[in-house]
């Protein structure tokens, strides 16, 4: 169990216009499907959205427990409600099918990609997540 949330919605984005193309709900064990538009074809990388809503909690996932919003400590495996302003990014690549997971090192990886030249595009996605492989040493695929 790790930072599993319920009840936020997954939004794939069109990576130009910010357009919502399709949208999901995570269900309690964190699990979400999200369909493909049509137009799939047209762009080799989306970006992903986690939006909350006032019902998403996350479970904590912190031995020694977890502050929620009011400050109260939560004890480890508990629901908590989170920040109006919590968010996390991530990347969909339509090429690579499989679990599309959304994480702090998706975050990083879709901020880093949209902040070089040319913003949030395929080859920007490349050259980001090679920096994260290097930074973090992890394999080439990770």
């Amino acid at each position: 169990m790790k930072g599993v949330l319920r009840d936020a919605e997954v939004r794939l984005l069109d990576s130009h216009t910010g357009a919502v193309l399709s949208t999901a709900f995570i269900d309690d064990s964190g699990h979400f499907r999200i369909a493909s538009p049509q137009d799939m074809a047209t762009a080799s990388v989306y970006l992903v959205q986690l939006f909350i809503h006032p019902d998403t909690r996350m479970r904590c996932d912190y031995p020694e427990g977890c502050r929620d919003i009011e400050g109260k400590l939560r004890s480890y495996g508990s629901w908590i409600s989170l920040s109006h302003n919590f968010a996390l990014y991530g990347v969909y690549r339509p090429n690579q099918p499989g679990m599309l997971q959304i994480s702090p090192f998706s975050h990083i990886l879709a901020g880093t990609a949209a902040s070089l030249p040319g913003g949030f595009s395929a080859q920007n996605v490349s050259i980001a997540q090679r920096w994260i492989n290097d930074t973090f040493k992890l394999p080439e695929n990770a």
